[in-house]
């Protein structure tokens, strides 16, 4: 009777332990939400191509001097010139 009674004492469970295991199936069930979240992430993102550079060769260095006196380009210029 004694050797029953050490036995299922060694095999129960303490509070620390039960603790520590809520804890860690928490924390695999949080980090196996986050791989599928950045998994439906990953899977859905589309990568658009960068669109080709302006070709502003039309536009004359005499007429942006002109606009804006110092030869620096800016948006409303180049509006403003055209």
């Amino acid at each position: 009777m004694f050797v029953v009674d050490v036995q299922s004492s060694l095999m129960e469970e303490s509070p620390e332990e039960a603790a520590r295991r809520d804890e860690v199936l928490r924390m695999y069930h949080a980090t196996k939400d986050a791989l599928s979240i950045i998994g439906d992430v990953s899977t859905l993102t589309v990568a658009t191509p960068v669109p080709p550079p302006v070709d502003d060769s039309w536009i004359k260095p005499s007429d942006i001097q002109r606009m804006t006196g110092d030869g620096s380009v800016n948006c409303l210029s180049l509006i403003l010139c055209c």
